[in-house]
């Protein structure tokens, strides 16, 4: 019988009654001032938070399999708008090893004019939530239902070429994933937007401990302001 890799973040440190087989990703020791609260890791920076919830993969279990999905609400109240893009988060391993947020949709082109690879049926009732959230460009043809951000907005072309074809090991994204999926775009100050990054597979076999990682840039002056970080452990289970 295959048992499907379960992330999980406890509270103060400890697995939550409840937990099956599989892996277990929660804060470890070295967490500082990031706040642990009901399967929750809560992170404040430059006015912006963070709050990374696993093991509330709501769809097939069996995504599992082949990604680590990772849900995660962001609260602009930085005093200036943030850009969301994939290759701003990911999981870092104590040795280096990279988790990349996997793009769920696939893009070409050149950096002045990038377009869509391939035909994406329209989410009329995305599955994630947002308030003074605004879709990157490219997505308009997908997110037509929320506002699309009318400034120039950098795509990292270079990231997708990377990343994307992980997707074709496996029989993903499903329909359900897509419509749960963090876009990229840009949450205006005051604005919030929670959706799930699908990470490469976590294996425990490979690392004990990694470092859920977001950097925040200001998508009009591409300026950093800022770096979360939070460390995690891994436990596997019989």
């Amino acid at each position: 019988m295959t048992v499907l890799p379960k992330v999980v973040i406890a509270a103060s440190f400890v697995v939550l009654a409840g937990c099956t087989t599989g892996v277990n990703l929660e804060p470890a020791p070295a967490a500082n001032e990031a706040a642990v609260a009901q399967e929750a890791v809560v992170a404040r920076v430059n006015g912006v938070q963070m709050t990374v919830q696993v093991d509330t993969w709501p769809g097939d279990p069996g995504v599992t399999e082949d990604v680590t999905p990772v849900q995660v609400s962001i609260e602009n109240n930085s005093g200036a708008p943030l850009r969301v893009a994939y290759s701003a988060f990911a999981l870092i391993s104590p040795s280096g090893i990279r988790y990349s947020a996997i793009p769920p949709y696939n893009i070409e082109g050149a950096v002045d004019q990038v377009e869509l690879a391939g035909a994406y049926a329209p989410i009329a009732d995305p599955l994630f939530t947002y308030s003074n959230f605004y879709a990157a460009p490219i997505y308009e043809p997908i997110y037509s239902g929320i506002g699309i951000y009318n400034d120039p907005y950098y795509y990292d072309l270079g990231y997708y070429n990377a990343y994307y074809d992980y997707w074709g090991e496996t029989a993903l994204p499903t329909a359900a994933m897509l419509a749960r999926a963090l876009p990229e775009g840009v949450v205006m100050s005051g604005g919030s937007v929670t959706g799930f990054l699908y990470f490469e597979k976590v294996d425990p076999d490979e690392v004990d401990r990694v470092r859920f990682r977001a950097d925040l840039r200001n998508p009009d002056s591409g300026k950093v302001f800022g770096e979360i970080r939070i460390p995690l452990i891994l436990e596997g289970e019989d």
